[in-house]
């Protein structure tokens, strides 16, 4: 009987330590992929308890030069299981059958969302072809406490300016670590980033 191979491997780990953590969603998720497959990228979202860098050099240590983008989540979901503790690492590994995505980033969140916006609308324009699908991730969280969020219609109004008139198919969210809306991150493809 010949075994069913998976694309994506999904692993999620509530342990408190970050490292631990991002090891064992990762050896999940790999396992699931089995042992001829080669991870060419991943998403990844931690709960805010974590120290989200430690949790992605776990995840980086485990996954030599593989991209993993995602960030700081409320909760997690996987095919089986969802908490919100705020210890949740989620992973999703994704083999080489699955086409590698470009990543692109704009760091200037908090000079303006509608700048920062047009930038990633301009550097869009100029890889994607019309009508692909575009996977869009920001940083929620400008600062606090009191919570001050990013105007994520401001965000958009940036990145259509930037496209010209492209049509794309837009999807993603902004993340945030903790119910409280202290903190949020981004991992993009090989750090933690803010703003």
């Amino acid at each position: 009987m010949e075994h069913k191979r998976n694309i994506v491997g999904i692993g999620m780990s509530q342990n408190p330590v970050p490292n631990l953590a991002g090891q064992q969603a990762v050896r999940m998720a790999t396992d699931m992929l089995g042992p001829n497959e080669t991870v060419a990228w991943a998403l990844a979202f931690c709960g805010g308890r974590h120290d989200g860098g430690a949790v992605l050099q776990a995840l980086s240590a485990e996954l030599d030069g593989v991209e993993i983008v995602g960030g700081a989540a409320i909760g997690t979901i996987i095919n089986d299981k969802l908490a919100y503790t705020g210890y949740e690492c989620a992973f999703a590994a994704f083999s080489t059958t699955v086409p590698k995505p470009a990543v692109i980033v704009a760091n200037d969140l908090n000079k303006g969302e509608t700048e920062a916006g047009q930038k990633l609308g301009n550097q869009l324009r100029q890889i994607t072809n019309e009508g692909d699908t575009v996977l869009l991730f920001y940083d929620s969280v400008r600062s606090g406490p009191p919570p001050e969020l990013y105007v994520a219609n401001q965000l958009m109004d940036g990145i259509y300016r930037g496209l010209n008139g492209k049509q794309l198919k837009l999807i993603g969210a902004g993340t945030v670590g903790d119910f409280q809306l202290t903190r949020s991150h981004i991992f993009d493809g090989c750090q933690e980033v803010k703003h």
